[in-house]
């Protein structure tokens, strides 16, 4: 089924604003890891940031649909769907994890550009094979230049030759592979999300379950 022009519009302007929203939120991130830096010393780890990010929507999406269910609205799907959410919640949550991890290591300026690029090539070979989505020579090309772009950031960082360039080199490539893993969970989830939406479940109930499995696998293991 091919989409209308004005839905094409519709969704692209949804990508552009969501992706403003998390353009602005990563930079909000990566001063408040600054600013708790200078207060406790350290950065907090990845596993309790990404927690406490997820606990604040699944808190306030818990609300909504506890009023929802007090209104006698049908809240929550089948089970078979929930299980399937709350799976794709927990990758969700690791993607956020690896993301921040990397984000301590590249910044979060890098990390955004380079989880966000290799997302996109990866989630287009996903539609390719997992919805049969076409993808166009204007997409393999997109594809061709995140490859290109990660070698060559990856060949600059390895340049130097003094011990703290050895250092540099090891936290740029782990910090390379990180935001590509969550680049790829990332993607897998978005393919995961395109074909739970094209059923009934509702967006909110989506959301929520993407963002409960925060606190209910990461919180425990922060307390570790």
């Amino acid at each position: 089924m091919t989409s209308s022009p004005r839905s094409s519009t519709v969704g692209t302007a949804y990508c552009v604003f969501s992706a403003i929203v998390y353009a602005g939120f990563y930079v909000c991130q990566g001063i408040a890891a600054e600013r708790l830096k200078s207060l406790l010393g350290e950065v907090p780890s990845a596993l309790w940031i990404t927690c406490v990010q997820a606990t604040m929507a699944a808190l306030l999406l818990g609300i909504f649909l506890a009023v929802n269910a007090m209104l006698g609205r049908q809240v929550f799907p089948a089970r078979r769907e929930m299980l399937i959410l709350a799976a794709l919640g927990l990758l969700g949550q690791t993607g956020g994890v690896l993301l921040v991890w990397a984000m301590s290591l590249l910044g979060p300026g890098v990390t955004t550009v380079l989880s966000t690029a290799i997302m996109l090539a990866v989630s287009a070979m996903l539609g390719l094979f997992v919805l049969g989505e076409r993808v166009s020579w204007m997409q393999i090309a997109a594809i061709a230049m995140v490859v290109v772009a990660v070698a060559c950031f990856n060949f600059g960082a390895n340049s130097g030759e003094s011990p703290a360039a050895g250092v540099a080199q090891r936290n740029t490539f782990l910090g390379l592979a990180l935001a590509a893993l969550s680049a790829v969970a990332f993607a897998a989830l978005s393919v995961g999300i395109r074909k739970m939406v094209t059923g009934d479940t509702r967006v909110e109930i989506m959301v929520f379950f993407l963002n409960v499995m925060g606190p209910l696998v990461i919180g425990p293991m922060c307390l570790l």
